[in-house]
């Protein structure tokens, strides 16, 4: 398959926060910077993603990047993190168009280490909700 580049960009602009954070999550692990238009094409051929980026297998989309065996969990906000473990946090905000949401990596301290936008009103005028949480496993 090849997505025009302007497509990609788009779907990743608008609604890839939760795709790249876990591609930050995964650079992070491997020390290397991976190039998200390349896994798009690839998780969305495999349908681990949707077009429109909503992930289909959180999992399986890290280990597309970094090998192994991974599981995510949702968890409320009340989840401390475990050693090995990392997360995302899902943020939501209601405004007069709706509910807005975003996805960040978190510490696991309440604190944001990656916002795919850098500054999103969204986290900072809305309210954590719920965690996404990573761990290797076998």
């Amino acid at each position: 398959m090849n997505t025009p580049r302007q497509k990609i960009c788009k779907a990743l602009g608008e609604a890839g926060c939760y795709l790249l954070c876990i591609v930050h999550l995964a650079e992070k692990i491997l020390r290397e910077r991976i190039d998200a238009e390349e896994l798009y094409e690839a998780a969305e051929v495999t349908e681990v993603i949707e077009a429109d980026c909503f992930v289909n297998d959180p999992a399986k989309l890290m280990k597309m990047m970094v090998p192994g065996n991974w599981k995510m969990e949702k968890y409320g906000m009340a989840y401390q993190l475990k050693e090995g473990e990392a997360e995302i946090t899902r943020y939501e905000r209601t405004t007069t168009a709706g509910t807005l949401t975003h996805f960040v990596v978190t510490d696991g301290k309440g604190g944001v280490t990656y916002d795919p936008l850098g500054d999103s009103q969204c986290v900072k005028l809305g309210k954590p909700v719920s965690k996404r949480v990573f761990r290797k496993v076998g």
